[in-house]
C-alpha cells in the first residue's frame, strides 16, 4: 500500500493546512506527516504519496512484473454531509476515483 497523491484525503490536508495556516507555522512536510501519520508537529516523519503512474514505475524499475495497482479506502465520515447517505456500493466505487490507499500487486 503506498498514500495515493490524488484523493479526497490529500484534499482534506491542503484544506486543513490552508485554513488553520498550518503549512505556513509548521511548514508542508510537517503538516503531511500530523494528518497522514498522527506524529507531534515537532517531529514529522516523511509521507510518500504517489499518482498511480509514478507508483508503477518505481515497481517496474524495482523490477517488477505484472504491476496492478487499484485506489481504495474512502469512508462515510471522509465525506461531509452526504457520506453518512451513501451506500457501500457507492464509497467503493467513489474510492476507485477519490480513495487515499493503492494497493499494488506485483511479482518479481
Amino acid at each position: 500500500m503506498l498514500y495515493a497523491m490524488y484523493s479526497e484525503f490529500n484534499l482534506y490536508i491542503l484544506m486543513q493546512g490552508l485554513v488553520r495556516l498550518q503549512f505556513f507555522r509548521y511548514g508542508f512536510d510537517a503538516t503531511i506527516s500530523h494528518w497522514c501519520e498522527g506524529t507531534d508537529w515537532n517531529n514529522p516523519v516523511p509521507v510518500g504519496r504517489y499518482s498511480k503512474g509514478k507508483a508503477e514505475k518505481l515497481f517496474k524499475n524495482a523490477g517488477f512484473e505484472s504491476v496492478s495497482i487499484t485506489k481504495c479506502l474512502l469512508t462515510r465520515g471522509n465525506i461531509p454531509v452526504l457520506g453518512k447517505f451513501l451506500s457501500v456500493a457507492t464509497l467503493e466505487m467513489l474510492a476507485r476515483f477519490i480513495g487515499w490507499n493503492l494497493i499494488i500487486k506485483a511479482r518479481k
